[in-house]
């Protein structure tokens, strides 16, 4: 038996995995995979297992096959964190005129036909037309487009471009003091591990100083999301709007600087060099070791904004002129600790930053209009293409095209608690729905929930499953540490 089956066998003992008949499961053959599947199923202990998903039931767990294993394997929920779905999305047809936002996070997209006192009514392409009770509602955005994905991954290393310094090297056991007096200095050592970026299970890694790039052809507006951890203490930027793949000094572009404090932005050029835009604080960076950041773009209004686990830490107003004028994206690892970026998500943005935290404690509901304009008090309906909203002086009438957005008041601030039972489904573009899943095969996915009662879904519509949501999946999110740089560090 070979070291990679060995591996196999030993993660199916770990995970409570059961080798089934395909026979014995369903009465039928199974559905067979595709030449080169590239389906990701996540442990809550951190294992990985790549195969294609078959289905899943609330019996019988998700059903799974496995190129080297000729039996369906049956996994238990109990085990699992996440399933990543690597399939083709069709085009989604019909009207999107608004996102609707729950007050428990999740977010629909869909044609709003009606909304009153009790329930609202929207039609999908994915669930057909849903009864949504007015209570679940935490806000609304109106008249949107479909935001189309620019670039979703990584999957391979093909099209990014990666240059790592010619002296990069890893410094073990390294104690470093910030702001204070060096206690202690570690040897340059080789290493063991790679230097530089490497492509490894859907994301990469590096150590030491190099830099990663891809023209992604960024639109003039657009959403840059992605998934960073690190070791050590963190030092990296990101270039957006680059000119350059390989170089991360001298090319056209804006730079957001990381640190483990602070967040700066620069516009730099060959021919002006670097011009600071101002900073921001980065809150317990210090204290962390992993992130979701979210840099979005307007270069009509030549804003940047920062987001940081979803809240928004600056925008930024460059009254110089317009930097950046290329369509890349470049990230560089400047110290010689490790750092890991994953789920990279490049989006088409509507260039509206309406935080929900500013609805948190509303007493009243809060609408926003276009000309940014705010009117507090009653959503009391919307027909024939109208808002009818309720102020202490008159009943407002405003047409759709006039209103950006509604925040719902809330009576507590506290999400709704969890049901253990329930599976976060998250869309190929935007948004995820919550249910108790009965049932998920190739036509379809029957479940239910309190906010939208017993529903059938299109399974093409999402990209991922997330199980387990009141448990933490295990951080293996950079490297084994014992072959990774120790970094002190004292304000």
């Amino acid at each position: 038996m070979n070291t990679k089956l060995q591996a196999m066998m030993a993660l199916i003992c770990a995970v409570g995995i059961q080798l089934r008949s395909p026979a014995a499961a369903t009465n039928q053959p199974p559905s067979q995979p595709s030449a080169a599947p590239k389906d990701i199923m996540e442990f809550l202990n951190g294992d990985i297992l790549r195969g294609t998903f078959l289905s899943y039931d609330s019996k019988n767990g998700v059903r799974w096959q496995h190129a080297s294993i000729k039996q369906v394997l049956s996994v238990k929920p109990q085990g699992l964190a996440r399933i990543r779905l690597q399939r083709p999305h069709p085009s989604k047809p019909g009207k999107t005129s608004a996102y609707v936002k729950f007050i428990n996070g999740d977010e629909l997209a869909g044609d709003l036909i009606s909304l009153d006192e009790e329930k609202m009514t929207l039609e999908t392409w994915y669930a057909g037309t849903l009864s949504i009770p007015r209570s679940a509602l935490a806000s609304i955005v109106f008249g949107v487009g479909k935001f189309g994905v620019i670039y979703e991954g990584p999957t391979s290393a093909d099209g990014w471009v990666t240059k790592s310094s010619a002296n990069a090297a890893v410094f073990a056991r390294n104690i470093q003091i910030i702001n204070g007096v060096v206690v202690a200095g570690g040897q340059q050592q080789p290493s063991d591990k790679p230097t530089g970026w490497q492509f490894k299970d859907d994301a990469f890694y590096c150590i030491g100083n190099g830099t990663l790039g891809r023209d992604v052809k960024l639109p003039p507006l657009v959403n840059i999301e992605f998934d960073i951890a690190w070791r050590g203490v963190p030092n990296f930027a990101v270039h957006f709007y680059t000119d350059s793949l390989d170089a991360n000094w001298g090319n056209n572009a804006y730079v957001l600087q990381f640190s483990y404090r602070n967040a700066y932005l620069r516009r730099q050029s060959p021919n002006t060099g670097g011009n600071n835009l101002g900073s921001v604080e980065l809150p317990d960076f210090a204290q962390r070791a992993k992130a979701r950041i979210s840099i979005r773009c307007n270069r009509e209004q030549k804003s940047i904004a920062l987001l940081v686990d979803d809240v928004l830490l600056k925008q930024w107003i460059d009254t110089g002129n317009l930097g950046g004028q290329g369509t890349g994206l470049l990230f560089w690892q400047q110290s010689q600790s490790a750092l890991r970026i994953s789920n990279i998500r490049i989006t088409e943005w509507d260039g509206r930053l309406d935080s929900d935290s500013s609805a948190t404690a509303l007493k009243e509901d809060l609408m926003t209009l276009a000309n940014k304009d705010k009117v507090t008090g009653k959503l009391k309906a919307f027909r024939d293409d109208k808002v009818v909203f309720a102020t202490a002086f008159a009943t407002l009438q405003v047409p759709v095209e006039r209103v950006s957005r509604v925040f719902f008041a809330v009576s507590s601030p506290e999400p709704p608690p969890i049901d253990p039972a329930e599976i976060s489904l998250f869309f190929a573009d935007r948004g995820k729905v919550t249910l108790n899943i009965e049932r998920w095969d190739e036509q379809q996915i029957v479940g239910k929930s309190s906010r939208l009662g017993a529903v059938k879904l299109i399974p093409a519509a999402f990209s991922s499953l997330q199980f387990n949501l009141g448990k933490k999946k295990l951080d293996t999110d950079v490297m084994d540490s014992s072959n990774l740089p120790v970094e002190l560090w004292v304000e």
